[in-house]
């Protein structure tokens, strides 16, 4: 019996699809802090100083962002001074494909921009504030990326080919034969197959050719190649007939002037 994503007699080819449950988007944002000081350990990521900062930061970002769909948490990507700029990642994660569209991204960044406009942490360090007071102004809200998890679910050497990919609202790791990519492998009148060791183009043989070559064009027409073989047997036996007539009348002729 095969492993998982492996099939053939042998377990050689691997599935051109594999099912995504969840997917993951990061949508990077930058944010303001003027109620605390930059210090250089903050760029320090072992420092006490960054951790004790991280812990704070997480916990406060956790309360504003906590209206969005699919929120996972943040991450922290860096820390620069100007008051304090914190570069952060959003995480956002769906469990269901059929939802995580362009439009839910876009929707998502509309949500994370609203989340920090109308954010009372801009004066106050009460309520739901743990310290930290924003210039909502400053914030800056870049578009999501979308994760590929492809790479976890296959082997190393075939990670190249495969990539996450949108088809009928669903999203699914494709590999490089599987037609809904724009950059799939084309293989003629072939099919494209993945193998343990990447795509391979399998070809058609059919009633009037045979196809050959590394993506099946060069196609050879199956009667113009029996009846091209035939005469070049006929032609090599009538030589060889000749050849043998040629060498019993030669040795024919070399013994009569023997004599």
């Amino acid at each position: 019996e095969c492993r998982e994503n492996y099939n053939g007699p042998l377990c050689e080819f691997v599935t051109d699809t594999i099912e995504v449950e969840n997917v993951e988007a990061t949508v990077n944002v930058s944010v303001r802090i003027t109620s605390q000081k930059y210090s250089d350990n903050l760029k320090d990521n072992t420092s006490d100083t960054f951790k004790t900062f991280s812990l704070d930061f997480e916990q406060q970002m956790d309360i504003i962002y906590d209206d969005i769909d699919g929120y996972k948490g943040v991450k922290i990507t860096s820390i620069r001074n100007g008051s304090i700029i914190v570069d952060h990642d959003v995480i956002i994660t769906v469990t269901d494909s059929e939802e995580f569209s362009p439009d839910y991204l876009a929707e998502t960044v509309k949500k994370i921009e609203k989340s920090l406009k109308n954010t009372t942490c801009t004066n106050s360090t009460g309520g739901n504030c743990t310290g930290f007071t924003f210039d909502s102004s400053q914030a800056t809200v870049q578009e999501a990326v979308i994760t590929d998890v492809c790479g976890s679910l296959v082997p190393d050497n075939l990670k190249q080919y495969y990539k996450l990919t949108f088809t009928n609202n669903k999203a699914i790791c494709a590999s490089i034969c599987h037609q809904a990519r724009n950059d799939s492998l084309k293989c003629g009148t072939g099919k494209c197959g993945m193998t343990n060791n990447g795509p391979k183009c399998y070809c058609d043989l059919t009633d009037g050719y045979w196809y050959f070559g590394d993506f099946c064009t060069i196609a050879i027409h199956k009667n113009g190649l029996i009846g091209g073989l035939s005469a070049a047997l006929i032609l090599l036996f009538l030589g060889l007939l000749a050849l043998t007539v040629y060498v019993t009348w030669f040795k024919k002729t070399t013994k009569e002037d023997l004599r």
